[in-house]
């Protein structure tokens, strides 16, 4: 079940609904400032774990898959902040 705070997220469809939704669709924005100035973060990354963990979106990307995440990083590290990579890949390491 989500939190509240992530329910209000995804009723309002806030930036950080959208960021954590284009992260598990792959659907980044074309606009060429929006690399620089709408980078997912680490919140993001949690925020569609859950949304991942509670079946609420599937998505492109399985977030609980090492390779996964792994090829998110190398194909669009552009578009990740130095915590949403750690962030990704916090669950893998020991």
């Amino acid at each position: 079940m989500l939190k509240p705070t992530d329910l209000a997220h995804a009723l309002t469809h806030d930036r950080t609904f959208t960021q954590a939704v284009a992260l598990l669709n792959l659907e980044w924005e074309t606009n060429p400032n929006a690399i620089v100035n709408n980078l997912v973060t680490a919140v993001d990354v949690q925020f569609a774990r859950r949304l991942q963990e509670q079946e609420i979106i599937s998505g492109k990307v399985d977030l609980t898959e090492y390779r996964d995440c792994a090829q998110l990083i190398a194909h669009h590290g552009g578009w990740l902040s130095p915590g949403a990579r750690n962030a990704l890949l916090a669950p893998f390491t020991d």
